[in-house]
């Protein structure tokens, strides 16, 4: 039964039930590891936004035009955005099984096993970085559309390679535009899709018609660039997020980014366990052992394609001001391990493959669950610490038109997002106040207690552990 399994071929089974097959296995992937998200999971992002609304400036200062859209309609209907991501938790699912399996049955070969394009396909949505995007309800939306924009792009790029249709190349343009108005990490795997689909037509890289094949990306980019400009200070300045701003120390980045390299591959990265990369690395330095012992194509092209891409996905975190090199922001990578090992595709030991592909999805889940029930655990102690700052505060008797927190450490999110988490937990917004210097030093003779100091017309809370 197995090996009929496995003897099964793309083109024998069908291209579009091939890929109906693939999509519904990535698709129950996605769930098994990610579903924890959709209800009863939150970030702190969404504790902000139960109480208030998120300036559309904001978004359009970031350069996220689509999702400052997005936020402007929630806003202008008066609806929370957090409240509506059980319908599109789901569409972010389905839309990144569609993109991962659509890249996967593009660039393998017709005559590839299907149980091997699922298992790539896989590997891809398995990565915990899709569990850490899928817990942000304000933002789970932008992720679902950010898919779809990219699986636009792959349509509308292969058909360009086919035809070099003028056509074909502006609806590309038009989905890079998209896809970076909603979140530009998501730019980088059309880097990936492109580089690998311009490449298996002529086996190499810089040849006349790659260099034209680069003109729906350059296009989308420049008009990108100009609608950026043109919308960044539409609706004024907005200076909540710190992180722009480039690079200020070119060396100290350059080491910063030599001691994270390794997290892709055999260290801890956050949370998820070296295992995970060990794994995916072993399945891609399999694919590319086979390929070296059983073919003679070996090119510099072919050498070159994994370190220009690994490249891409580091460098606009690089260029940064701050460095904060989070799964959520390098989700591209996962779709960098099944890349290399499209690239690299052959069918020698096969079931071996099957079983270290099988094995990497396995621990992509783990990681996937480990991350979302840490989370979760992590919550509940908040919720239990921000009752008890509720409680003090309900039970004084001062009409307080000032109420302040300080968070000696008790509470896992920033202070921005505490009273949000009270709104949540509460369905009362008390509009918190940001701690003075002198009510932080105040509450530093209570660091290990939770203290309520009550004024004339303040109360503030010091809370611990």
């Amino acid at each position: 039964m197995f090996s009929k399994l496995m003897a099964l071929k793309i083109d024998e089974v069908g291209r579009e039930k091939s890929l109906a097959f693939m999509v519904l296995f990535s698709f129950m992937v996605m769930m098994l590891g990610s579903s924890r998200s959709i209800y009863g999971v939150y970030m702190p992002d969404d504790y902000l936004l139960a109480s208030q609304k998120m300036p559309v400036s904001f978004y359009l200062n970031q350069g996220r035009f689509i999702q400052a859209a997005i936020t402007g309609f929630f806003n202008y209907i008066d609806i929370n955005i957090v409240s509506s991501s059980p319908i599109f938790t789901p569409l972010f699912f389905i839309s990144t099984s569609l993109a991962s399996s659509l890249l996967v049955i593009t660039l393998l070969e017709k005559r590839s096993s299907l149980i091997i394009s699922c298992l790539l396909s896989g590997a891809i949505v398995s990565h915990p970085a899709f569990s850490m995007m899928s817990v942000y309800h304000l933002a789970v939306v932008c992720f679902a559309l950010c898919m779809i924009c990219i699986v636009g792009y792959m349509i509308s790029f292969d058909d360009f390679i086919k035809t070099h249709n003028t056509r074909s190349a502006l609806t590309a343009s038009f989905f890079v535009i998209l896809a970076c108005g909603n979140y530009q990490p998501a730019f980088i795997v059309i880097i990936i899709y492109s580089v690998i689909r311009a490449y298996i037509v002529e086996h190499k890289l810089l040849t006349f018609n790659n260099i034209k094949a680069a003109y729906p990306i350059i296009v989308g980019l420049i008009a990108y660039a100009i609608f950026f400009k043109l919308t960044k200070n539409m609706l004024g300045e907005n200076h909540w997020d710190s992180r722009a701003g480039l690079v200020e120390d070119p060396l100290l980045r350059i080491r910063e980014i030599f001691a994270f390299l390794p997290s892709f591959f055999y260290k801890n990265w956050w949370v998820i366990p070296k295992q995970f990369g060990i794994v995916l690395s072993v399945a891609s330095a399999f694919y590319i052992t086979t390929y070296l012992y059983k073919s003679n194509k070996l090119t510099a092209s072919l050498v070159l394609i994994p370190f220009l891409l690994l490249t891409a996905i580091v460098m606009p975190l690089a260029l940064l001001k701050v460095w904060d090199p989070t799964p959520r922001a390098l989700f591209s990578i996962s779709f960098l391990y099944s890349s290399v090992m499209i690239l690299f595709y052959n069918e020698s030991m096969i079931r071996l493959k099957a079983i270290l592909l099988s094995i990497a999805v396995l621990f992509g889940l783990i990681s996937s669950n480990g991350y979302l029930y840490q989370t979760e655990m992590a919550q509940k102690k908040d919720a239990l610490l921000a009752i008890k700052s509720y409680n003090l505060v309900k039970n004084s008797r001062v009409k307080a038109n000032r109420i302040a927190i300080v968070n000696n450490n008790a509470i896992n999110v920033d202070s921005w997002a505490l009273n949000g988490l009270l709104y949540f937990l509460t369905n009362e917004n008390m509009n918190i106040s940001s701690p003075t210097e002198d009510e932080i030093e105040q509450c530093d003779k209570f660091k290990n207690e939770s203290r309520l100091i009550e004024g004339k017309e303040s109360l503030l809370v010091c809370l611990s552990n």
